[in-house]
């Protein structure tokens, strides 16, 4: 047992490094699909691409000379939001119009743009020159990529005390990265005095604020013995909660752009799969779907298509375990009239495989207090 243990917290070791070093691909949210019985139009419409109402409308301000919607729109492009297909070209066009109007948050993005590479050649003297028009119109959150390229000398000479100020900076601003570059550096002694402590209320802060590497970095220190007691049940539940940041994230884009292109075939088996990792949302729209659609949603049993008792039942069970987990309107129906009069059986009740790919972290000796994700993509 001991050794099964042991091999669970290296496996979920390895996922969440690899989910780490992912992490500058787009995360998406799950959208709940409908509100009720009646289909979402509202999320849903925010999500229809380069036709959709919302994004027509950036287009139209911004033509307007909106630096705002320009710096929007660029954004959408770069990280391939709303259903809009990633285009890095006009992500740029959009970003550099912006600004030239003095947005600063299109400052900050090309910054972050030129000092990863993204879509274009990797240019951190670019980079410096972006950040440092962000700073000058006081935007706190670039503090933290400034930071980053002295501690790593991208562009400057590597210099940690200067990098030191700049995260320090980034928190005390609430600026995202802040708290998590000063836990690295007194963790692992780097420019300060190693203290495993003031690294581990820098990681907390950090993940408070959803910083996902800081949740990795709690379950290291959970797995080593490192700062903390030494805690391997802990250390697996938040190396699973890193691991499956990204792997229901796609699914959740793909689901939703295949329920809009009217594959509610594909969607039913995406949104199943996310509701088997536990996710109340995916549960939701999962049973939804089956109602909504019944045999165009493509149900699929062993030996073929499901029966129409089979997806009612399938439907009966994915509503019961969203309910179990809040959701109002599951409950109403699982609490109704027999589920509208149809025949189902009880279902035994049964642990969830994975709570939530968002959470807050409340204390160094107590563990994540998690939520459903939901909302929409950016």
């Amino acid at each position: 047992m001991r050794q099964m243990f042991d091999n669970a917290v290296k496996l979920y070791a390895e996922l969440a490094e690899v989910a780490v070093n992912n992490f500058l691909t787009p995360k998406y949210s799950l959208i709940r699909i409908h509100i009720d019985a009646e289909e979402n139009k509202e999320s849903l419409s925010k999500y229809r691409g380069e036709e959709g109402e919302d994004f027509q409308m950036l287009i139209y301000q911004a033509q307007k000379g909106n630096a705002e919607a320009m710096y929007k729109i660029g954004k959408v492009y770069h990280l391939g939001l709303r259903g809009v297909r990633r285009d890095h070209v006009k992500a740029m066009s959009w970003l550099l119009m912006a600004a030239e109007k003095g947005e600063p948050r299109s400052m900050e993005l090309l910054g972050q743009i030129y000092a990863r590479g993204t879509g274009v050649e990797r240019n951190y003297t670019k980079a410096l020159e972006w950040l440092t028009l962000a700073l000058r119109q006081q935007l706190c959150s670039a503090y933290s990529e400034m930071g980053y390229l002295y501690f790593k000398g991208y562009g400057v000479d590597k210099n940690y005390t200067k990098a030191k100020e700049y995260f320090e900076k980034a928190a005390d601003n609430e600026g995202v990265g802040g708290h998590y570059y000063l836990g690295v550096m007194y963790l692992k002694g780097i420019g300060v005095t190693r203290n495993e402590k003031v690294a581990l209320r820098h990681f907390i802060e950090a993940a408070n604020e959803g910083q996902e590497k800081a949740y990795y970095q709690l379950a290291k220190m959970f797995h080593t013995g490192v700062g903390l007691k030494k805690n391997l049940a802990m250390a697996i539940s938040l190396y699973k909660l890193v691991a499956e940041q990204r792997p229901w994230s796609s699914l959740s884009r793909w689901a939703v752009e295949s329920y809009l292109k009217g594959d509610v075939g594909k969607a039913l088996l995406l949104y199943s799969r996310m509701a088997e990792l536990g996710y109340e949302v995916a549960q939701s729209n999962a049973a939804w779907i089956l109602d909504k659609y019944g045999e165009r949603s493509m149900c699929m049993a062993e030996s073929g298509l499901c029966t129409n008792a089979g997806r009612h039942q399938r439907a009966y069970s994915l509503w019961w375990q969203a309910s179990k987990q809040g959701d109002e309107y599951a409950a109403s129906l699982i609490n109704g009239a027999n589920y509208e009069g149809r025949d189902t059986e009880k279902i035994v009740d049964a642990p969830m495989k994975n709570q939530s790919a968002q959470c807050k972290y409340v204390s160094s000796s107590g563990g994540p207090n998690c939520r459903q994700p939901g909302g929409d993509y950016d």
